[in-house]
C-alpha cells in the first residue's frame, strides 16, 4: 500500500505567508483605485445632471428656464426653475435668486466628495439657446466647478463654456 501524500505544516505556513504579503501589497493600490473612481463618478454625475438641466431649459419644460444652485464645500446641489411672471426675459433671467423656485436636492453618493466654486453659486441655462447665466450676469469666460475630496487630496474639474458647452 502506498502512503497518503499530504502537505507539511511548514509548506502550509509558507503559502499562508505569501498570500498575506500579496494582500498587504495590493490593498493600498485597490483603495487608491476605488477613491479615484468615486471622484470620477461624482464628476460624471455632476456633468450629466448639468446637461439634463440644460436640456430641460432648452425644451422649455413647463415653459420655464432651469438652473442649478451650488453650495461651496457641500456634497449636494439643487435644481430649480425660473418663471418670468410679468418681467421681460432679460429681467427675470438676471434676477435669478428672487424669481426661481421648485428646488430638487441632488446628493453625491460619497459624502467625502464636495463641490468647490470660487466665484458663483447659481447657474441658469437660457431656454432659447442653452447659454448660461451665473449669479445674474453673463460670465466673462468659462466657469469651472471642482469636484473634490473634502480633505483636498484630489479633484476633478467640470467646465461650463459661455455658449453652453459642458466638459469634464
Amino acid at each position: 500500500m502506498k502512503p497518503a501524500s499530504s502537505f507539511t505544516l511548514v509548506e502550509l505556513m509558507l503559502v499562508v505567508s505569501i498570500i498575506t504579503i500579496l494582500a498587504a501589497v495590493s490593498l493600498p493600490t485597490f483603495t487608491g483605485f476605488q477613491k479615484s473612481q468615486t471622484l470620477n463618478d461624482s464628476a460624471k454625475k455632476l456633468k450629466s445632471d448639468l446637461r439634463y438641466i440644460q436640456n430641460k431649459s432648452l425644451s422649455s419644460v413647463n415653459g420655464k428656464a432651469w438652473g442649478v444652485h451650488l453650495t461651496n464645500n457641500s456634497s449636494s446641489y439643487q435644481f430649480f426653475y425660473c418663471t418670468p411672471n410679468s418681467l421681460s426675459y432679460e429681467e427675470y433671467l438676471f434676477s435669478v435668486t428672487s424669481r426661481c423656485t421648485g428646488s430638487t436636492v441632488i446628493s453625491f453618493t460619497s459624502p467625502a466628495v464636495v463641490i468647490r466654486t470660487s466665484t458663483f453659486s447659481d447657474i441658469v441655462f437660457d431656454n432659447l439657446n442653452g447659454t448660461l447665466v451665473a449669479d445674474g450676469s453673463l460670465p466673462v469666460g468659462d466657469l469651472t466647478i471642482n469636484v473634490a475630496y473634502a480633505d483636498g487630496s484630489a479633484s476633478k474639474t467640470v467646465t461650463l463654456g459661455r455658449g453652453g458647452r459642458i466638459e469634464e
